[in-house]
């Protein structure tokens, strides 16, 4: 497949095989179901839910998308710290595309800012996209998979808590530009490429299940 250094969704589809987009996709999807799951089983009073049902959530999506991944020879995974050497994070590279998964409030938000990911923009994004020189066709495309919980996830609407928290309001990936400021025109909506994986107002319990290998994804590393 063609396509120019400046199209990133073009150089993501050549490069990333579709299967293994759509076992990122479930991997996140069964994290947000499990997460479910575990909370109504635990008593915690809403405070302490508050505080720890997104640091739950980031940590089952983490392992579960690595699991999945490192089902595919294709796909290189590494867990690496943050600058500050106080938080780890996944980082995916798949032909010449990078991957980080992140969580933002609503879509189309970018991202915080980290040290981590300004390195990264600026090493693949800086190189394949330069203003100064013509656009590498070596260079690496860094790209971030986003999951958005609804607004009402953390509330006190038991009825809205439990219809978003089956599964991600979106799920979309996007390509920072070097700076890591902004985003490049080109974005890819998972729930447009695997429709039958969209949230529905009815039936949510109802998530397609992975493969056989995904079914022990709950194994903590080691074991």
């Amino acid at each position: 497949m063609s396509f120019s250094p400046y199209d990133p969704v073009g150089m993501f589809d050549a490069e990333v095989p579709t299967d293994v987009l759509r076992t990122f996709a479930v991997a996140i999807i069964k994290s947000y179901t499990d997460t479910e799951q575990y909370f109504k089983n635990a008593e915690f009073g809403s405070a302490e839910r508050h505080d720890l049902l997104p640091h739950h959530r980031r940590a089952l999506v983490e392992n579960r998308v690595r699991f999945a991944a490192n089902r595919f020879p294709q796909v290189h995974v590494e867990s690496r710290l943050n600058s500050a050497n106080n938080a780890y994070h996944n980082v995916f590279d798949i032909g010449r595309v990078s991957l980080t998964v992140h969580m933002v409030s609503r879509p189309g938000d970018m991202v915080r800012e980290a040290t981590y990911r300004n390195d990264y923009a600026q090493d693949c994004q800086g190189n394949l996209f330069s203003v100064v020189t013509a656009p590498k066709g070596d260079g690496r495309l860094y790209g971030f998979v986003l999951h958005t919980p609804d607004s009402a996830l953390l509330d006190g609407n038991a009825a809205a808590t439990r219809r978003v928290m089956n599964r991600p309001a979106a799920l979309e990936i996007r390509f920072p530009d070097a700076a890591c400021k902004k985003y490049l025109e080109g974005e890819i909506d998972l729930y447009d490429r695997f429709s039958d994986l969209r949230p529905r107002m009815t039936d949510l319990e109802s998530v397609p299940e992975p493969r056989a290998e995904l079914h022990r994804l709950d194994m903590v590393d080691g074991k």
